[in-house]
């Protein structure tokens, strides 16, 4: 029982082959006994076909008495292998038939992931959209906002932005027509804002520098020479051809903003044009500024001649000396710090210039400034010429009424002395 227990089946060797030509063998037996011509021949054959049988038999069954534990050994591990076999073969088949069933199940799931993937995308888009829709209502409001507050960046850089949504995914959407029709007039109004504020920074400030007309009453409340303290030094212009330092200019980095602003509203070139044909305005605006100061701080009941404000000869303690000249220091001091303002405009325009390379705005040059200061300058000296030829002959109008009723009063008391002497 221990040796049956312990024996294991050996596999032939992998050349060892059984020999299939039994069958070639029995037909060519077959053969021989067709063409046997006689019964004893046949007889002869299949003794010796017993024979062999018999010494086959006979070693059959010495072999199968010699090995029958391991036959036996054997027959039982085939029969379970066999078993094993047909189990694991019905497995697979289960498997097989399960994993078929699964590939269908997953053809029929992968389409309907495919479609709830697609509307999951379409639905996204259309929250995103009314999410956007929904800012965008809201645009106007902020920007307003900001231009209060003068964040002149943050309002162009949302009002562009929301431009360029409508124009882009939503530029089919029918019911943001008046939308965007609103938004285009609020950039329209944010154009100008800009361009107002360009203006201020070329010729309002800085603000000891410049005379303000709509403050009057700071005005009143200073004296004459706190007014005019800024023409006791002269601002000095770069060197032709030098670069200028603006590194620590808190007025050339303000207007680099809203440069930037009006380079993201595209309308560089419209503001160089505006800049262009406002600058002759805008400098006789600092004439008429300066002026009008000058007459609210000199008591209007100094002149007695009927030009006014500035231009009359006469004189009393509460008259300053020399106003004229006073007045035209601060208009040439104004002038230069207009054409600084100017060298830091350029400079800005420049730099945009080769970042979004724009030809328009290189036409725009420091002579062009310096003809319009030059010709207002010599504008005003024609104004101070004309008032002066007018005052100079309201003089003389009023030496020949003076003349006149002295020859009159001479002539009336030469009379009376005449008389008199005549009486007596």
């Amino acid at each position: 029982m221990m040796k049956t227990s312990q024996y294991t089946p050996v596999r032939p060797p992998r050349g060892s082959k059984v020999s299939k030509d039994t069958s070639g063998r029995l037909m060519n037996i077959i053969a021989e006994l067709s063409v046997s011509k006689n019964n004893d021949d046949r007889k002869r054959k299949m003794q010796e076909l017993k024979k062999d049988f018999d010494a086959c038999d006979g070693r059959l069954v010495e072999l199968i008495s010699g090995h029958r534990e391991q036959l036996s050994i054997t027959m039982e591990s085939f029969s379970k292998i066999s078993a094993k076999i047909n189990i694991n073969r019905q497995g697979c088949r289960l498997v097989t038939e399960k994993l078929t069933a699964c590939k269908k199940l997953l053809e029929c799931k992968r389409d309907e992931i495919r479609r709830l993937r697609a509307e999951s995308v379409e639905h996204r888009e259309v929250i995103n959209m009314l999410r956007e829709i929904n800012d965008l209502n809201q645009v106007h409001g902020n920007v307003e906002a900001y231009m209060k507050e003068e964040q002149f960046l943050k309002a162009t850089e949302l009002l562009v932005s929301s431009l360029n949504l409508m124009n882009g995914k939503l530029a089919g959407a029918e019911g943001l027509k008046d939308l965007k029709s609103d938004l285009i007039t609020l950039r329209k109004k944010l154009h100008e804002k800009l361009v107002q504020e360009i203006h201020k920074h070329l010729y309002m400030i800085p603000d000891n520098i410049f005379l303000h007309k709509n403050s009057e009453l700071d005005n009143r409340s200073k004296s004459y020479e706190e007014t005019f303290t800024h023409i006791r030094f002269v601002i000095k212009l770069p060197a032709e051809g030098a670069c200028c330092d603006f590194s620590n200019d808190a007025n050339y980095k303000q207007i680099a903003i809203i440069l930037k602003c009006i380079a993201l509203l595209d309308s560089l070139s419209e503001t160089v044009e505006i800049l262009k044909e406002n600058c002759s305005k805008e400098l006789m605006k600092i004439v008429r500024n300066s002026t009008e100061v000058m007459y609210g701080m000199i008591p209007q009941n100094s002149y007695a001649c009927e030009i006014q404000p500035i231009f009359s000869v006469t004189q009393n303690k509460n008259q300053p000396e020399h106003f004229l000249l006073d007045l035209l220091n601060s208009i040439l001091n104004q002038f230069r710090q207009v054409a600084v303002n100017h060298y830091a405009l350029l400079d800005n325009l420049e730099r945009i210039s080769m970042t979004k390379a724009l030809s328009d705005v290189t036409q725009y040059e420091i002579a062009d400034i310096y003809s319009k200061l030059q010709a207002t300058v010599e504008l005003l000296s024609l104004i101070i010429l004309i008032y002066t030829l007018l005052l100079l002959n309201e003089l003389l109008q009023h030496l020949q009424k003076f003349q006149l009723l002295s020859l009159t009063f001479h002539h009336f008391f030469s009379a009376k002395l005449l008389q008199e002497q005549k009486k007596s």
